[in-house]
């Protein structure tokens, strides 16, 4: 059976997950497989196994194929840093994340960099679990441009591309 959701870290989303749970089992779904679930908590509201997989060994087997100018794997927030470096190590490259912080207000993005790096030049792979808006990724493109880098590529688990999230990321890389 295959599940797919997508939740705002929230005190909701334990709740969400406990219903999805319960109906899942409903319907009869002895076994679940997700794929880079972003809350490993979630999982202990099911009754039945559940394997999380990850996507990331695939992601970065596509771009070991690439002939990439010293690339840096950046995460583009740090709660996904842990797979970026599971990314690099493939690739046998650096990785970082960025410190993104959203305003619970306004809900705009702010880039507040503490890692110090060399971006001139380096062919960056920023990988994250969701593009949902694009939001963020455009966001950290603006910032790694700025750094002067060589080329950016994105990579993600999820694509949701919400309303105009492709043609946003597109121009921004242009």
């Amino acid at each position: 059976m295959l599940y797919a959701a997508r939740q705002r870290v929230s005190s909701r989303e334990i709740i969400t997950s406990a219903v999805i749970a319960k109906m899942l089992k409903a319907v009869g779904a002895d076994k679940i497989v997700t794929v880079d679930i972003h809350s490993e908590l979630a999982i202990k509201y099911f009754d039945v196994p559940v394997r999380n997989v990850s996507a990331v060994p695939k992601l970065a087997l596509f771009f070991k194929k690439m002939k990439l100018k010293d690339p840096l794997i950046v995460a583009p927030d740090l709660f996904w840093a842990p797979q970026a470096k599971q990314f690099a190590k493939i690739l046998d490259a650096e990785s970082i994340a960025i410190n993104k912080q959203r305003s619970r207000k306004t809900g705009k993005l702010e880039i507040k960099q503490s890692q110090k790096r060399n971006f001139e030049g380096r062919d960056i792979i920023l990988v994250d679990d969701m593009i949902s808006t694009g939001g963020s990724i455009v966001k950290a493109t603006e910032y790694l441009k700025q750094q002067n880098c060589g080329r950016i590529y994105a990579a993600c688990t999820h694509a949701l591309l919400v309303g105009d999230a492709e043609k946003r990321s597109e121009m921004r890389a242009s």
